[in-house]
């Protein structure tokens, strides 16, 4: 879709530099709800998180992985948290998929493969396949966690996917309510998932946010609908834990009703 243009990552540095409190000019809308602004970013977000983990479930349905999952790898037809109704998401950054067909990863050739040998009619190329590289060391990680047969590689390969949007899904939760000199970038959130908080997002993170009054509603939406408990799904320790991008989409989080839904 050439309509997505904008960068998750655009967006959110934009949603950081804007409040979303409570209105103080009144108009016939904010005295509907008080709250417009926030309810709005809450259906921008879960739109974001929806069209992504649709895109991912798409991908992994076609016996692909995507391998590259970030701010900039999920583009949006559109910046304005009016226009959610309209709003399409993309994946793009394909340049590091993997193919988990089985005639793939049982000894058929892959695109890193495939990509090499097309390079390799150029005579004058030369240099490093980044692609194979990237690949194998997947494969590398897999073994390393014990799989050894196809059907466990490829569940690996889904579940590091997976891992990789859970990230992206707290960049996006967070980035968009932090203050815009807060340090939210992926490699930090990867930190924290990984070593100061690791094993315990719906608590000891959860308790670091909470000292910050600017997450107060962010916390307590999470609260509500279960939020914290699709985080640790996702970004699970153990990848035989960590749920699909289909059942991700079943989530309470991402099946609950707004209280309201503008388009204009």
């Amino acid at each position: 879709d050439s309509s997505c243009t904008y960068p998750v990552s655009y967006w959110a540095g934009l949603a950081s530099k804007k409040s979303v409190r409570k209105q103080k000019n009144w108009s016939l809308l904010t005295l509907i709800d008080p709250e417009i602004d926030r309810h709005r970013r809450q259906a921008f977000i879960l739109s974001i998180l929806k069209g992504s983990l649709k895109g991912l479930a798409s991908l992994h349905k076609n016996d692909l992985l995507h391998q590259n999952l970030g701010p900039d790898s999920i583009v949006l037809s559109s910046v304005d948290e009016k226009q959610v109704r309209g709003l399409r998401v993309k994946l793009r950054e394909l340049s590091f998929s993997v193919s988990v067909s089985e005639a793939s990863l049982r000894g058929g050739g892959t695109l890193a493969e495939l990509w090499q040998q097309s390079a390799n009619r150029d005579e004058n190329y030369e240099g490093v396949n980044i692609r194979e590289e990237h690949e194998q060391d997947l494969w590398r990680r897999a073994t390393q966690s014990g799989c050894s047969s196809y059907f466990q590689k490829k569940n690996f390969g889904i579940a590091d996917d997976i891992y990789q949007l859970g990230l992206v899904v707290m960049y996006v939760i967070f980035k968009s309510a932090s203050d815009p000199d807060t340090v939210f970038d992926m490699v930090t959130l990867k930190r924290y998932v990984d070593i100061t908080f690791a094993g315990s997002i719906g608590e000891d993170f959860r308790a670091f946010l909470e000292a910050d009054e600017t997450f107060q509603d962010t916390i307590a939406w999470l609260d509500e609908h279960e939020g914290w408990a699709l985080l640790e799904a996702m970004l699970h320790q153990d990848w035989k834990q960590r749920p699909t991008a289909e059942s991700c989409l079943l989530h309470p989080f991402l099946q609950q009703t707004l209280k309201y839904q503008y388009s204009q």
